[in-house]
């Protein structure tokens, strides 16, 4: 039995400001990258497939998604580069508001297979309900690092790394994760898939 979506809610600092805020319950999103700047746009509403494909995104820029979202909920702190905590920077890309969620460093391909790894600058909170069962990412070293991006419109299927594995946990309360700063992210293609952390204390 999951949470119910208002308590899911209440979690959320009131401080927080509306555009901060992903409040859909699993909600399906996309994201746009400016590769000349390297920061990563994440859609202000819910997009569809076809509102997705129709978008058009200005040169140099790379759409992804629309994916759901692992998580329940989520909020963002500030836009990366933001000296305080507040409202996001937005911006209008092809006539749908977006807004500055992250900004990854370098992508290093992982040996052997699909995916990528990055250190990811965002300030990022994540919620999941009760009852919800989370797949995490476990790194060769031991690292757990949770699902951020589950499935995709068109999804293919997802397949570990060598010396990684996959670890299921089902939650007997909501927890609430803060991302790392920088967050460590795996990225796998074509499924978008995607896991971030490392997680230091796993949840119960």
């Amino acid at each position: 039995m999951t949470t119910d979506a208002c308590d899911l809610l209440s979690l959320i600092p009131a401080e927080v400001p509306a555009v901060n805020r992903v409040p859909h319950l699993r909600a399906r999103m996309m994201e746009v990258m400016d590769n000349a700047t390297g920061e990563v746009w994440l859609s202000l509403d819910e997009v569809t497939p076809a509102q997705a494909k129709a978008l058009e995104i200005g040169p140099g820029m790379v759409k992804y998604g629309p994916a759901v979202s692992s998580m329940d909920l989520a909020w963002f702190d500030r836009s990366p580069g933001a000296s305080a905590d507040g409202p996001l920077t937005e911006r209008v890309i092809g006539g749908l508001r977006f807004r500055l969620v992250a900004k990854p460093g370098k992508f290093a391909p992982l040996p052997g297979g699909p995916g990528v790894e990055a250190m990811v600058d965002k300030h990022h909170c994540v919620v999941f309900s009760a009852g919800r069962e989370l797949e995490f990412l476990i790194s060769p070293e031991g690292y757990a690092f949770v699902e951020q991006v589950d499935a995709l419109a068109d999804s293919k299927p997802f397949e570990c790394p060598p010396g990684f594995s996959l670890r299921r946990l089902t939650l007997s309360k909501p927890w609430v994760f803060r991302a790392p700063r920088p967050a460590k992210a795996y990225f796998f293609f074509p499924s978008l898939r995607s896991f971030q952390g490392p997680v230091t204390e796993m949840p119960g």
